[in-house]
């Protein structure tokens, strides 16, 4: 009686906890599983205050260039870019940011400039809010979550490298340590704009990639060659054989 009881009062402590901060939770907690365990829910909570959830439409501009970046993104769902113009004056996509990752202009926000730099939703995209004036007032005012915040920061310096090292691999394994690190990414990026990104050309890419599906078919083909039955190598028994 006493446990359906708490199970029942937790049911609508949850139902009064703000949306908000609930699916910034569980996007922390499923991309951070073990560092955020010692934080208390209580804590995730005071976010609510500071946070600001919004969702974008498709290709929708997040920062125009020449502004100075004044928020920092996490992305709950969907994929956004940044973007730099190249020698011909257009905008290319230099990055992509999925699921737990940190959409913004980097430099533009620690240096407090205005940059060039585009930033925009590449699919409907979905992002957790924090202005810089929020994050300096949240840390003060709560600097229990300054863990939480150092365990963001790591998971950046992460991901950075994890790029850094794509983009100076070889120009034949760069695709494949793609995948390999991005293959969610991979999966909605267009071949011109992943062309761009990973600094290969067009017809290149278009071929690796090619090649890349021809082998997860071929694969998928053994395996399931693999649990084939031949009809030849079923034995039929008759009722008086098994007696």
């Amino acid at each position: 009686m006493i446990a359906r009881f708490e199970l029942l009062l937790k049911i609508e402590m949850d139902k009064q906890k703000p949306i908000s901060v609930m699916e910034f939770c569980s996007c922390m907690k499923k991309i951070f599983p073990e560092y955020l365990k010692d934080i208390l829910e209580e804590d995730f909570l005071l976010l609510d205050k500071y946070l600001d959830i919004k969702e974008y439409k498709a290709h929708q501009i997040l920062k125009h260039p020449n502004e100075t970046e004044s928020v920092s993104r996490l992305v709950l769902s969907g994929f956004g870019v940044t973007m730099e113009m190249d020698e011909e004056g257009e905008y290319k996509v230099d990055r992509v940011y999925k699921q737990g990752e940190i959409l913004m202009d980097s430099f533009s926000y620690k240096f407090n400039r205005p940059t060039k730099s585009l930033i925009k939703s590449y699919s409907v995209i979905k992002v957790a809010e924090l202005t810089k004036e929020a994050e300096k007032s949240l840390l003060e005012d709560h600097p229990q979550l300054n863990a939480l915040s150092a365990v963001i920061n790591y998971h950046i310096l992460l991901i950075e490298k994890s790029w850094i090292k794509i983009l100076n691999a070889p120009l034949g394994h760069r695709h494949e340590m793609f995948l390999h690190n991005f293959k969610i990414v991979s999966n909605h990026i267009s071949i011109i704009d992943l062309a761009h990104l990973l600094k290969m050309g067009y017809s290149t890419l278009k071929d690796k990639r090619r090649k890349a599906a021809d082998k997860i078919a071929m694969e998928r083909l053994k395996q399931k060659e693999k649990y084939k039955i031949n009809p030849l190598d079923i034995k039929v028994y008759s009722y008086s054989s098994i007696d």
